[in-house]
């Protein structure tokens, strides 16, 4: 269906260029039913503080913006000019980075490179359309929705929006706080060392990793709760001693890249790293083994994390690129999916789901979906952490959908909510409520 609906949209934009204006090089299309959407900078209630109009700086359109309501709105921008590059899954080609402005006719999202190339991309519209009427309603300064194909890695829809950064969806600031706990659970699991009904003893608070309750006390440790409902209320002493009693720097470190940080993840457009920095002495290991350490990771590198999960371990690479069509109309490339590593085993991903659906039934996801129908098909994960680049509390959420055999990954981050209906578990269920509804 999608080569379809490419082909036709290579052979209408064919018949388009004929019309075009040479002297204004503007391509006329004589058409009433197109639009354009701003799909990475989202809108806002009018009457929110966090407009476009009233905040600090707007995203950017970049490249040049044909507009008008006879004209199909191409953007003609040298960044996304693709180009041969070596990486670990084969491609041939690759976007300078996440488009900030697209077009869209009959269906289709594309992009205009600057040698009039048609870059059709991914983007799902049922889905990118429900992402841009939730961000909408969603009070903050800061925000990424990312809605990802688990099995291939296709993008199927994006929004960001920032009164201070240029690109929200592939920024790579965004503290991965208690998301990195995933990690910390998939490298215990993995190997045996642990397993997702073993209770782990502790004392002091469930939020509460401090000089005086991180380091393990056979005397002093007279709470314990099971490791996968540790993961799902974020327990962080629990993480504390897991990490301190199952693991090391070497080896969190190991699945941390196994997991996607501190490389690019060979997208077929310029994503950036997510960061793991990994210490070596006990008190600050444990507190990144909990999600408390210096490990960043961009809204769409964590989509793929879950996603990793939901695919039977395997993790993707991202991709945004579903046709090239050159300037004649002919298709000279399609998608190709590909696996970049075989994160944790399958069965180690059954455990980690099983262990992530629990979060929205009995964790810290359990109040944003009482009451919904969906929880019970869900597999989340909150993280809540403060943040310096943008400055605010981050409260992040991802999930992966329907269970028992997911399709979609779902990256919710927020930076700054101002109301309870605008924290990303609660923005996540809305989503994931409306792509269930089909």
């Amino acid at each position: 269906m999608v080569f379809i609906r490419v082909l036709i949209l290579s052979l209408i934009l064919a018949f388009a260029y004929v019309e075009a204006d040479v002297k204004k090089g503007s391509p006329k299309v004589k058409t009433g039913n197109t639009k354009s959407v701003q799909a990475n900078s989202g809108k806002v209630n009018k009457s929110s503080k966090f407009s476009a109009k009233n905040g600090k700086s707007s995203i950017p359109t970049h490249g040049k913006k044909f507009n008008h309501r006879y004209i199909v709105p191409v953007y003609y921008d040298q960044r996304i000019d693709f180009k041969l590059i070596p990486s670990r899954a084969k491609t041939s080609i690759k976007l300078g980075g996440v488009p900030t402005a697209i077009s869209f006719l009959r269906g289709v999202y594309y992009v205009k490179d600057s040698s009039d190339r048609t870059i059709v991309l991914t983007l799902d519209d049922r889905i990118q359309r429900i992402l841009e009427k939730e961000a909408e309603i969603i009070n903050a300064p800061h925000i990424a929705l990312v809605v990802m194909d688990v099995n291939t890695g296709k993008i199927l829809g994006y929004v960001g929006r920032s009164i201070s950064i240029p690109n929200p969806i592939n920024h790579n600031g965004f503290r991965a706080a208690s998301l990195f706990k995933i990690v910390t659970a998939a490298a215990a699991f993995d190997f045996k060392l642990l397993r997702p009904d073993d209770r782990i003893f502790f004392r002091g608070s469930l939020y509460e990793l401090s000089p005086a309750n991180y380091f393990p006390n056979p005397q002093l440790d007279s709470r314990s709760m099971a490791a996968d409902l540790g993961l799902a209320k974020s327990a962080n002493p629990v993480f504390g001693r897991i990490a301190l009693n199952f693991l090391n720097p070497t080896f969190l470190n190991f699945y941390s890249d196994r997991f996607g940080f501190n490389w690019k993840l060979n997208a077929d457009f310029e994503l950036k790293e997510s960061r793991a920095f990994i210490p070596e002495n006990d008190f600050d290991f444990a507190r990144t083994a909990a999600g408390f350490g210096n490990v960043f990771v961009t809204p769409i590198h964590s989509a793929g994390l879950i996603a990793a999960l939901a695919n039977k371990g395997r993790l993707m690479r991202p991709s945004l690129i579903e046709a090239v069509v050159d300037s004649r109309g002919q298709i000279i490339y399609t998608f190709e999916s590909a696996a970049l590593s075989q994160v944790v085993s399958k069965s180690t991903a059954s455990e980690l789901l099983s262990s992530l659906a629990l979060t929205q039934s009995e964790g810290t996801a359990k109040k944003a979906f009482a009451g919904s129908h969906v929880a019970h098909l869900v597999a989340g994960k909150t993280g809540t952490l403060s943040n310096d680049d943008p400055k605010g509390l981050l409260l992040s959420y991802v999930a992966t959908f329907p269970l028992p055999d997911p399709k979609f990954a779902l990256s919710v981050i927020v930076v700054g909510a101002t109301d309870p209906a605008s924290r990303a578990s609660y923005v996540g269920r809305r989503i994931i409520e409306q792509i269930m509804l089909r």
